[in-house]
């Protein structure tokens, strides 16, 4: 297969979106000479622009390659390669220089990185989907078929998208919604653009584009070819990227505000939150006619590769030996039958674990699986997610947020003389600490001198040298000094030791730990109350826990499971 830059997989690495756009149809005859030779002076100045990236993408650490790319700056690239294009669309090295600038600059945006991040988060994707018989659906991101061991398919984000906005976080709503707004306003007219520059070239079977020695940052390098192979992977990473941007921008996601009011009025149901937009059907169709096509064009990709006899040492990517292209159609082809039927999906996620007093002793990393049919998402939508869930009324809560600290005080107490009968050298410890629990102080004092404990709370003054006392006061006004600001997670704990002997000295020297948190912030968050009055009443008044038949084998209870909810969390559940 193909040895690629590292770069240029990154360039096609990453990230899922974009709109169903046509082709414009073109007449030759409408292209005249100057502006024919206008275009093509337009592309070596694009050449030039570009030349000055490249040498730097080609030869960067691959792992700084997303940082250094994100500092490039491809906008005077991409629009001399569209001028050129508007100039003479049949100019293929205008067409394909169009395309691979403008997916460079969409895989820049910070917004769509951060969804992707998101995404992942949401689902806690740590493996690719892989089907019943051990076959890949394709890897998080986006980029060419490499090999078939570690190959890249820019096709998994369609399967996630729709799982993942399941679990979406009303926190992540507002910077959603203005998501939706740049993918429609700037990130789909680069897309549309890109892609039908691409859609241009793929009927000439001769295309081939040089990157020069001089793009490489070195004059004596080989130059490298680029052809139908590079042109289709790079179409199946834009039609993927067209069918999730289709996929996210289709539900309305818009608040009136974010107050107490504006909660409630859209999270209720009834309301046009989560409900599919006047275009949203039609954009989800497209979604799906676009990942069958990005399927398809990597299934192009891989035939004009099999098909080319010529010398393919200075070709970006080319076959090795050990490459197995029918493994990778049948990767390709388990991709496409599950955007066609019902396919099981397999998928890793962690779990918190308790005792039986209630107590969490840790995480625990489950495999589980789920029978999806991602077509009923894209062919028959919902029309209004919250008419799926079971009746409720919604309400508004004060979350509060914290910070957490840890410092140290230091703390000092001394005894000029100490007289003690019996307990000559003996040894002394020291230990206080103190705590907060369900909002009660909890206080311990307790010092060992000699073979005795003591409990400050109710020990005689006498009992003890004055030193002791003395240090314990200054414990008590640290807690004075910190307690208004502790909360939930506070401690302040003391311990010293040593040795005691009677008539001399006694010296305590030592730092008292306190952490502690403080409140920072308070917001306004939704808060459902079930209209059920049990779980199991509850279970049963969900309107179709198939969701339109997107989980076709569904249960209630296996759908309250996958959100996130169970009978000891259902009444209490907040978005």
């Amino acid at each position: 297969m193909k040895h690629m830059p590292f770069i240029l997989v990154l360039a096609l690495l990453g990230f899922s979106l974009t709109t169903f756009w046509g082709c414009e149809e073109i007449n030759p005859n409408a292209v005249s000479p100057e502006d024919s030779t206008a275009a093509v002076a337009a592309v070596e100045q694009a050449h030039t622009a570009l030349e000055s990236l490249m040498g730097t993408m080609l030869n960067a650490d691959p792992d700084s390659a997303q940082q250094m790319l994100d500092m490039l700056d491809f906008s005077a690239a991409y629009e001399l390669y569209v001028n050129a294009h508007e100039l003479d669309p049949r100019n293929n090295e205008a067409n394909f220089g169009l395309g691979f600038t403008g997916f460079l600059m969409v895989s820049q945006d910070p917004a769509l990185q951060d969804m992707v991040l998101r995404w992942e988060h949401y689902f806690n994707l740590h493996e690719p989907f892989v089907v019943d018989d051990g076959g890949t659906l394709g890897k998080s991101g986006f980029g060419l078929p490499l090999n078939t061991q570690a190959m890249v398919l820019p096709l998994a984000h369609i399967i996630e998208t729709p799982l993942a906005l399941s679990k979406m976080s009303i926190d992540d709503v507002p910077q959603f919604s203005e998501f939706q707004a740049l993918v429609e306003a700037t990130i789909l007219p680069v897309v549309a653009t890109s892609i039908t520059a691409l859609t241009d070239i793929d009927l000439d079977s001769n295309f081939v584009f040089i990157v020069s020695g001089a793009m490489q940052g070195d004059a004596e390098a080989t130059p490298i070819e680029l052809d139908l192979t590079e042109v289709y992977a790079l179409e199946s990473g834009m039609e993927a990227l067209k069918s999730v941007l289709l996929t996210v921008t289709a539900y309305n996601f818009d608040f009136v505000s974010f107050d107490s009011v504006g909660i409630v009025t859209e999270l209720s149901q009834g309301s046009d939150f989560a409900t599919l937009k006047s275009g949203g059907s039609a954009a989800l169709s497209g979604a799906h006619t676009a990942a069958l096509l990005a399927a398809d064009k990597a299934v192009s990709a891989l035939d004009f590769l099999e098909s080319e006899t010529d010398n393919q040492d200075d070709d970006l990517i080319h076959f090795n030996a050990e490459d197995d292209p029918g493994q990778i159609r049948a990767t390709i082809e388990d991709f496409q039958a599950s955007l066609q039927a019902p396919n099981r999906v397999h998928y890793t996620y962690w779990e918190d674990m308790y005792d039986d007093d209630g107590n969490w002793t840790g995480e625990q990393q489950i495999e589980d699986s789920l029978m999806v049919d991602i077509a009923q998402f894209f062919l028959n939508p919902v029309t209004d997610f919250k008419a799926m869930l079971p009746p409720y009324t919604m309400g508004t809560q004060r979350i509060y947020s914290y910070e957490y600290n840890h410092l140290m005080e230091h703390i000092h107490a001394e005894e000029d003389s100490v007289n003690i009968s019996g307990l000559d050298n003996a040894y002394l410890s020291v230990t206080f600490d103190y705590a907060l629990q369900d909002s009660m102080p909890q206080v311990s004092a307790l010092v060992n001198l000699g073979y005795f404990q003591y409990d400050l709370l109710n020990t005689p003054e006498s009992d003890l040298p004055a030193a002791v006392w003395d240090l314990y006061a200054q414990f008590q006004e640290l807690i004075v000094q910190y307690s208004d600001q502790l909360y939930h997670y506070p401690s302040i704990s003391f311990f010293w030791s040593g040795n005691v002997s009677t008539g001399t000295s006694l010296v305590i020297d030592g730092d008292i730990a306190i952490d502690y948190e403080v409140q920072t912030a308070v917001h306004v968050a939704p808060l459902v109350t079930w209209n059920a009055s049990s779980y199991d009443e509850w279970l049963l008044a969900w309107p179709d826990p198939t969701m339109q038949g997107i989980f076709p084998e569904m249960t209630a209870a296996e759908l309250a499971n996958f959100l996130g909810i169970d009978e000891y969390n259902w009444n209490d559940f907040s978005i």
